[in-house]
């Protein structure tokens, strides 16, 4: 059996490989890994729910800042994936409100800025607003692609490993 460790690696290197193409055997392994990985991150997950998503949400508590939207101002990030996030706030913008998102990188101290949407709001079984909104990354320039990358590989990383 792989250690975390190697899962992760293994996981990242055909996640990273997967934007250009993987084969047929590739694309099992990769989905083989994701779904590992997704229950080892959340047990219970059925394999189903672990392939509604394209990426894995990683659980990552960082800063984000939506400039001039009152209460929206400052809240926590609570999970990534590649291709958008889940913002705690208890007031979501409206689905498909587009917004600049900055992370704050806790270790540099250095600002993320995200082109974002509203895609979805976490609600509660009487559908009243309860803890915040999903948004999904929109158009990214290549350095900041590359920035969000090292981001969501390394809160995997530290998920993976200390989730042994």
């Amino acid at each position: 059996m792989q250690e975390p460790l190697e899962l992760f690696r293994a996981f990242v290197e055909l996640d990273r490989k997967r934007a250009h193409g993987l084969d047929p055997f590739e694309l099992r392994r990769w989905l083989e890994l994701k779904r590992r990985l997704a229950r080892q991150l959340r047990p219970g997950l059925s394999d189903a729910d672990a392939d509604r998503r394209a990426s894995i949400r990683v659980p990552a508590r960082l800063r984000v800042c939506f400039g001039d939207l009152g209460e929206l101002r400052r809240c926590w990030m609570t999970n990534l994936g590649r291709g958008g996030l889940f913002v705690v706030t208890p007031h979501p913008a409206p689905l498909g409100t587009p917004l600049r998102l900055r992370v704050t990188v806790a270790e540099t101290g250095e600002e993320i800025e995200i082109p974002v949407s509203v895609v979805c709001h976490d609600l509660d079984p009487e559908l009243k607003r309860r803890r915040g909104m999903g948004v999904r990354f929109l158009e990214l320039a290549p350095d900041v692609q590359k920035r969000l990358d090292d981001l969501y590989e390394a809160a995997l990383e530290r998920a993976t490993v200390r989730r042994r």
